[in-house]
């Protein structure tokens, strides 16, 4: 028999919970990673961030945003940190790249 309930958009308080932890861990992963980042020591300003080629600033809705070394950036987590310089590598070199490795066809 069809249910005649209807889902409700609002989270349940378990979904919430969820949520809520998921946003405390980035923000311990994103503080741990700040604690030895030389960019963040150095650029307080988003403008200073990126004028030095080092430095990526990160924005995120859960921690403060702040300057990274491109290094650091790489390793947050991509669906909480939005990097302004940063390129997550592909897996898939191209041909002229893998022949540099030494990838013989």
């Amino acid at each position: 028999r069809p249910s005649t309930r209807t889902r409700s958009r609002t989270p349940t308080p378990r979904r919430r919970r969820a949520m809520f932890r998921s946003l405390g861990v980035a923000a311990l992963l994103a503080s741990a990673a700040a604690q030895d980042d030389a960019c963040q020591a150095k650029h307080k300003k988003q403008a200073d961030c990126a004028a030095d080629a080092a430095c990526t600033w990160c924005t995120a809705s859960a921690v403060p945003s702040s300057c990274f070394t491109k290094e650091n950036a790489a390793a947050l987590p991509p669906g909480v940190f939005q990097c302004a310089k940063t390129r997550r590598r592909n897996e898939l070199l191209s041909r002229d790249a893998a022949e540099k490795l030494g990838v013989v066809w």
